[in-house]
């Protein structure tokens, strides 16, 4: 329900963070389609693990995989 909220509200990206069951943390990035209002995944690299690299909404490098190690 959030993402079809968000794409309502045309906000142009969308990330959803997830805890595998590796213990490891996936963060999902989709784009907002113009046209259809709906969120499509990023065309060259939607899914994120051990590190976040992206340019938007702004450039962004995390390493996921220190945010679970403690």
């Amino acid at each position: 329900m959030k993402p079809a909220q968000y794409a309502a509200a045309k906000i142009p990206y969308y990330w959803r963070v997830e805890l595998e069951r590796d213990e490891q943390i996936a963060v999902h990035e989709y784009w907002l389609n113009a046209d259809t209002f709906s969120y499509i995944p990023r065309p060259e690299r939607p899914a994120h693990r051990r590190e976040l690299v992206t340019e938007h909404p702004f450039p962004l490098k995390i390493d996921l995989a220190a945010l679970t190690g403690f």
